[in-house]
């Protein structure tokens, strides 16, 4: 992945995250982020 998509679906998931800004959304976030992590290992 480049810098710049990364960049770009940071900023979207950020947009999305100002728009619900629950934090069930920030949970499924993080819970998403840990497996990804997890599976690169």
């Amino acid at each position: 992945m480049t810098t710049l998509k990364l960049n770009s679906m940071s900023r979207l998931i950020l947009n999305r995250i100002q728009v619900f800004s629950k934090p069930v959304i920030w949970i499924c976030f993080f819970r998403v982020m840990v497996s990804f992590f997890l599976k690169q290992r």
